[in-house]
């Protein structure tokens, strides 16, 4: 088994693969956007930060809060960017919040704020939007890979 933050990077995953954006077959869990000049539009999912609170002392059991970034970059003519990734967004929440839980994995998960930036300096537009969510996730001490 794996740390519970990296099943919970995996679960968004494999919800933003069947949300039927165009992002689909491109979601990945990674801190950086492979380099392409040929991807008009992916995903990144990755977790920069868990904060961990003990709930009890015997036994110990921790209470996880996961922070999750999900952020999709588009490439192409400026016409049309904001179209796709403001549907991107709208998918991306739907799928999300129809796992309600992850699969069991999750407590709780909702999400906290939506970004994007553009930038129009190169040969092709990039406009980058991005979700961020917390996903509250219960462990035993000594047992990071097993979700409560």
């Amino acid at each position: 088994m794996t740390h519970v933050g990296k099943q919970v990077c995996d679960a968004f995953v494999q919800a933003l693969g069947a949300a039927g954006t165009e992002c689909d077959d491109r979601v990945s869990h990674r801190r950086f956007f492979p380099q392409s000049e040929t991807v008009t539009a992916d995903a990144i999912v990755s977790s920069p930060l868990e904060d961990i609170n003990p709930m009890s002392q015997a036994p110990v059991l921790y209470e996880r809060t996961i922070t999750v970034n999900v952020t999709a970059r588009f490439t192409g003519d400026e016409d049309g960017l904001d179209d796709r990734a403001w549907r991107f967004q709208s998918l991306a929440e739907a799928a999300i919040a129809a796992t309600n839980d992850l699969g069991g994995l999750a407590q709780t998960v909702f999400l906290r704020s939506r970004t994007s930036a553009a930038d129009g300096s190169g040969h092709r537009a990039v406009l980058t939007c991005a979700l961020q969510y917390t996903v509250l996730v219960y462990t035993r001490d000594g047992e990071p890979e097993t979700a409560l």
